[in-house]
């Protein structure tokens, strides 16, 4: 034998499913069976431990075999987790994220400087609003698809990184307008979408949006 003692692991599949086989070896001269067998029990009872415990949700955290695509070690991961929650995944950044990266980061030194690649889109409703359904819909499609709900690190990292958290808060602002004059409603909108427009966004403060909904009343239309 090669050592006192030999432990030999297989994964066998069985109908039932992957069926682990561990095989002991030992010198007889320098162990006994029994010496044996009590660290081959102590060792099935640490495995099932192990197992319980990943087993166990919210419990489990990332591993560098978990993220392949980036390199990162566990004290990275764990102050990625530390600070933004239970992360899902974390991914290394496409050539154009990069690019966008590079100059949001860059204008970010200019207080007066728009970030040109912030996206303001105008919905106009009409008629009677269930926010609350309206709100349950947009986390819906945000944890539906992983990408609008990624977050970007590029300090303290070798290479920036996105990163995916399990869970979020929404961004959600509700004004009420209604009780304005039209003319002083038009006025206090504009502000309002100026104002949204210079705003930038924390890009490692995920989801990326920001969601108004403004209440307004017009001698044409009614509720909007």
């Amino acid at each position: 034998m090669a050592h006192g003692l030999e432990l030999n692991v297989l994964s066998l599949d069985r109908s039932s499913g992957p069926e682990m086989k561990a095989t002991w070896s030992w010198a007889p001269a320098l162990l006994s069976e029994d010496a044996v067998r009590g660290l081959a029990q102590e060792w099935f009872h640490t495995l099932e431990v192990l197992v319980a415990h990943a087993g166990r949700s919210g419990i489990r955290g990332l591993t560098p075999s978990d993220v392949p695509l980036v390199e990162l070690s566990q004290v990275e991961i764990d102050h990625f987790e530390k600070k933004h929650g239970r992360l899902e995944d974390i991914l290394p950044l496409s050539a154009v994220q990069e690019g966008l990266l590079f100059h949001s980061v860059y204008a970010a030194h200019d207080a007066k400087a728009l970030d040109i690649y912030n996206i303001q889109l105008i919905l106009t409703l009409e008629g009677d609003l269930d926010e609350v359904a309206l709100q349950a819909a947009i986390r819906a499609v945000l944890r539906r698809h992983a990408n609008l709900r990624a977050g970007f690190e590029h300090e303290g990292t070798s290479h920036p990184v996105q990163f995916i958290p399990t869970e979020f808060s929404l961004p959600w602002r509700r004004i009420d307008l209604s009780s304005m004059a039209e003319a002083e409603q038009e006025h206090k909108l504009a502000e309002l979408l100026r104002e949204d427009e210079t705003c930038r966004f924390n890009l490692a403060s995920p989801p990326l949006f920001r969601f108004i909904l403004c209440a307004r009343e017009t001698s044409s239309t009614g509720s909007v």
